[in-house]
């Protein structure tokens, strides 16, 4: 959309401050996202880096301050869109996640695929005459560390409540032919450590 997100953290002994204020004003199309979602990257970030194997409690996210300024991408005003919300959410996690690298570059793994990269198609089931949608999220590759490849087929940083799919499942389901599912063998320009690789996935 052309849209420019800008994001600035900063590390004070009482509070982790993440400054989105100096974004673009809010998208004329559906590429905008509420202030509490951005508030939701800011806390999975730090949970990322305080303390990602345990559980939350009312103490996690008491030092965290998330900026924001109305009337921008990350705080529309109505009657702004947000039909594509979670494309905005997502690229803003990774936003977060490169900022800190900058500081912290043994912290965190390089960014990831950033987007939903969803499927979506439907027709009449060839058994039952009912119709049908699929709505997918795709697997994505995860960046590399500084010591080890990325991850492959994982969903982004922002999926929720998603599940892969089975080809047997989906096959039974929808009455399509799923004539492959496959890690993506294409090059990746990788040099000492290479990003995770994603999936194809090619229907019938």
């Amino acid at each position: 959309s052309g849209i420019v997100y800008r994001a600035t953290i900063e590390v004070r002994p009482s509070a982790l401050v993440v400054d989105l204020t100096k974004s673009d004003d809010q998208d004329t199309g559906p590429f905008n996202l509420s202030h509490d979602s951005a508030v939701v990257c800011a806390m999975m970030l730090l949970k990322n880096l305080s303390s990602p194997q345990s559980v939350c409690n009312g103490g996690t996210f008491r030092l965290l301050e998330v900026r924001t300024r109305a009337g921008s991408v990350f705080n529309p005003s109505p009657p702004a869109a947000q039909g594509f919300y979670y494309e905005v959410e997502i690229q803003l996690y990774d936003l977060l996640w490169q900022a800190v690298a900058r500081g912290l570059p043994f912290a965190l793994p390089s960014g990831h695929f950033a987007s939903i990269c969803g499927t979506v198609l439907g027709g009449i089931h060839p058994d039952t005459g009912r119709q049908f949608s699929v709505i997918e999220p795709e697997l994505g590759g995860w960046g590399a560390t500084w010591e080890a490849d990325g991850n492959s087929a994982l969903f982004s940083g922002i999926h929720g409540n998603t599940f892969n799919l089975g080809a047997e499942v989906a096959e039974a389901r929808y009455g399509v032919v799923v004539q492959r599912y496959s890690l993506n063998d294409e090059p990746g320009g990788q040099g000492r450590w290479r990003g995770g690789r994603g999936v194809c996935i090619e229907y019938r």
